[in-house]
C-alpha cells in the first residue's frame, strides 16, 4: 500500500498538473501589428512677390537673389519727403511648421540702436506690426513684409547732413521649426497703402 506522503505527493503532482492545464485554457495573448509611413519633410521658406508701392522715388525694382534668401535694393533720396516702400512675400513652401527665432536690422553693419535725424527706416508685417520672435509661419502659409526708407519731411535745417551719405541697411529674420513657445498672429497680411 502507498503511504500517507507518497499520496500526498501524488496528489500534490496531480493538483499542480491541474493548475497548469487550467492556465493554459485561461491565457490569452494580446498583440499589437501596424505599419507607419514616414514621409520626407521639407524646409522651404523663402523670398517672393516683390512690389513697390506707388508714389515712391523712382529706382531698380528689389532684387530677389537665386536662393529667394535675400532681397536686393539701391535707392536715392534727394530731398525731404522723399520715400521708398515695398513689400515681399515670406513663403513657407515646405512641409514644416517654422517660427521666427530672431529678428536683426543693422546700419552699416552694426545693429540699429538709433536713426539719423533726417531718416525714418523700418521692416514690419504689411499692416504695420512688429516682426517679432516666436512669430509662426506654418506651412503652406505666408506672411507680407513691408520695408520703408524715408527723408524725413519735418526737420529743422539742423537734422539735414552736411555731406550726401550712403546708408547700407540689412534686415534679416532667422525661421527655426515651430515648437510650443509659437506665437500665433494675429494681424491683416493684405497690403495696405499709406502715405
Amino acid at each position: 500500500m502507498h503511504t500517507k506522503r507518497e499520496i500526498i505527493l501524488l496528489v500534490s503532482i496531480f493538483l499542480i498538473f491541474l493548475i497548469g492545464v487550467g492556465y493554459a485554457l485561461l491565457s490569452t495573448n494580446l498583440n499589437i501589428n501596424g505599419t507607419s509611413s514616414i514621409h520626407n519633410p521639407t524646409w522651404d521658406i523663402h523670398f517672393e512677390n516683390v512690389q513697390v508701392k506707388e508714389g515712391s522715388v523712382v529706382a531698380d525694382e528689389p532684387v530677389i537673389d537665386t536662393n529667394k534668401t535675400t532681397v536686393t535694393y539701391d535707392v536715392s533720396l534727394k530731398k525731404p519727403g522723399d520715400y521708398y516702400e515695398f513689400t515681399v512675400d515670406a513663403v513657407n513652401s515646405g512641409t514644416v511648421d517654422a517660427m521666427i527665432d530672431t529678428v536683426l536690422s543693422t546700419l552699416n553693419n552694426s545693429e540699429i540702436t538709433s536713426l539719423p535725424n533726417y531718416l525714418d527706416y523700418s521692416v514690419t508685417y504689411s499692416d504695420g506690426n512688429q516682426i517679432l520672435s516666436k512669430q509662426e509661419l506654418l506651412s503652406g502659409t505666408n506672411e507680407t513684409f513691408k520695408v520703408r526708407l524715408e527723408y524725413k519731411k519735418d526737420i529743422q535745417a539742423s537734422d539735414l547732413p552736411t555731406s550726401a551719405q550712403t546708408l547700407s541697411f540689412s534686415f534679416t529674420v532667422t525661421y527655426v521649426q515651430k515648437d510650443d513657445t509659437s506665437i500665433t498672429l494675429s494681424h491683416s497680411t493684405s497690403f495696405e497703402t499709406d502715405s
